[in-house]
């Protein structure tokens, strides 16, 4: 198991700053029901199965995968996970886009952050805070 630190350190060092910004949106606004759950390049968001008793749909026995952020080879990557064509996510991209000098990069359920000085923490905050308990688990009941 990779600590928070051994990943934020393992970082290039451009990118150390940025992603605890994302992280500290993310503990911040996603609340106290979320399980946070650090990978050698990424961090999950999960919600427990005392919560969401069906799992997550690729395996029932784990917890619902909400949403990640990870470091990759070229960029920064937020990740929406089982919620790709939800109504909130759908509206984090086209913020996004719109506010994007040059071509977008923006996958179907991810938006990659190419140059980090250029990522849109007010934006993204608003995303997180827009993803209610009571909103995910509507969306996965529908599914």
């Amino acid at each position: 198991m990779v600590t928070l630190d051994e990943l934020i350190e393992s970082l290039p060092e451009n990118r150390q700053v940025p992603f605890m910004k994302l992280r500290n949106l993310m503990v911040e606004n996603l609340g106290k029901n979320v399980i946070e759950k650090i990978n050698t390049n990424a961090i999950d968001y999960h919600l427990p199965l005392s919560i969401f008793p069906n799992g997550d749909p690729s395996n029932s026995d784990l917890p619902l995968h909400i949403v990640s952020i990870a470091s990759q080879k070229r960029y920064i990557g937020l990740y929406s996970c089982n919620f790709e064509n939800s109504g909130f996510f759908n509206k984090l991209k086209a913020d996004y886009v719109s506010i994007r000098k040059t071509k977008s990069c923006v996958g179907k359920g991810c938006i990659r952050f190419d140059k980090v000085e250029n990522i849109p923490y007010n934006i993204i905050s608003n995303f997180v805070k827009e993803m209610s308990l009571k909103q995910l688990l509507t969306i996965m009941k529908t599914k």
